[in-house]
């Protein structure tokens, strides 16, 4: 049969049983028989890592880190060409701002087809009514 370890642990095994004690009522616990092989929760020991090691995943080598540190710097320097990037962004708000304005004004014409009709408007639908020109005049100066 398997020989459990002689000494005495965290969860008080010994030799594959619990002993029996005494509770503090004065109550017997009787023994408790432990399966081979069994190790209890507070019995596991927790992984530690090793102090001076590198924090590398299972596998890599030194090597592998040192390219992506070399990667890492050369990705700073790119701060140099920001300027077009920004020409470009400008460009793409501009016709984002034109695509929501044709959509409003799509929107404020549907709303006045519909006063056209005689169906009633909420005050909402008033207001985006009465933005309308002032759209047109926006959109209209985003083109140019």
């Amino acid at each position: 049969m398997f020989q459990h370890s002689t000494s005495h642990q965290a969860s008080g095994i010994v030799n594959g049983t619990v002993p029996k004690s005494i509770r503090p009522d004065g109550s017997v616990r009787k023994e408790i028989k432990i399966r081979p092989g069994y190790t209890p929760p507070e019995d596991v020991t927790r992984y530690t890592r090793k102090p001076n090691l590198p924090p590398l995943p299972p596998g890599a080598a030194a090597a592998v880190v040192e390219e992506k540190k070399k990667k890492r710097s050369r990705g700073k320097g790119k701060g140099k060409n920001t300027p077009p990037a920004k020409v470009e962004h400008q460009e793409e708000d501009t016709e984002k701002r034109a695509r929501s304005l044709r959509k409003k004004i799509r929107q404020a014409t549907d709303l006045k087809a519909k006063k056209d009709a005689g169906h009633p408007l909420l005050p909402e639908q008033e207001d985006k009514l009465s933005q309308l020109e002032r759209l047109e005049e926006e959109l209209s100066s985003l083109s140019l």
